[in-house]
């Protein structure tokens, strides 16, 4: 049996290993250095969290590691930030990406659900998932809830958005009326 998030990770692998126009496309929209066309929103999260150097985070579906990549550069964290995706393809593309960028020592990326977080409890301060609900069934989607808040630092922060149909009938709702506005 196959669930949404191994259906997810399939289709990303399958799109971002294409040799096709639509492979390169992809592969360009999702790089490090397009993040801010793509998530735009991550332009506002240094100054809306008022993130310091101290703050540890997570990203959960974090692909490329693009946000990663973005925050770091804008805040220099002194601890490892880290990335979750269920895409194998999508995080050895961010981890050449790391080294690339002499990255890899401030940036973790590795494979993993946002359902079964392989963190101990209150790691994190801020945990970041983008795109990544319209991809989960409810059951799946409380299960992630579950788990960023057992990761999650007393005080600490989730943020999440879509800009996309979802699988959650509130949030197709809510991102309607926000996109005929």
């Amino acid at each position: 049996v196959i669930d949404e998030q191994d259906k997810t990770a399939w289709d990303y692998d399958r799109w971002m290993n294409k040799k096709s126009f639509i492979g390169r496309w992809m592969r360009y929209w999702f790089s490090p250095g397009r993040v801010i066309f793509v998530n735009t929103p991550a332009r506002k999260l240094p100054s809306k969290l008022s993130l310091s150097c101290s703050d540890k985070i997570l990203d959960i579906g974090c692909g490329y590691g693009s946000l990663l990549i973005y925050l770091h550069e804008k805040i220099g964290f002194r601890n490892k930030i880290e990335g979750i995706d269920v895409s194998p393809v999508m995080v050895g593309l961010a981890k050449k990406e790391l080294q690339k960028k002499g990255l890899e020592k401030k940036i973790a990326i590795k494979i993993g659900r946002g359902t079964d977080l392989p963190y101990p409890d209150k790691t994190f301060n801020i945990v970041l998932s983008t795109y990544v609900v319209k991809h989960l069934c409810d059951d799946s989607l409380l299960l992630m809830l579950k788990e960023v808040l057992r990761v999650l630092k007393k005080g600490g922060y989730f943020c999440f958005w879509e800009a996309a149909p979802s699988r959650i009938n509130a949030l197709d709702k809510i991102n309607r009326k926000l996109l005929s506005s």
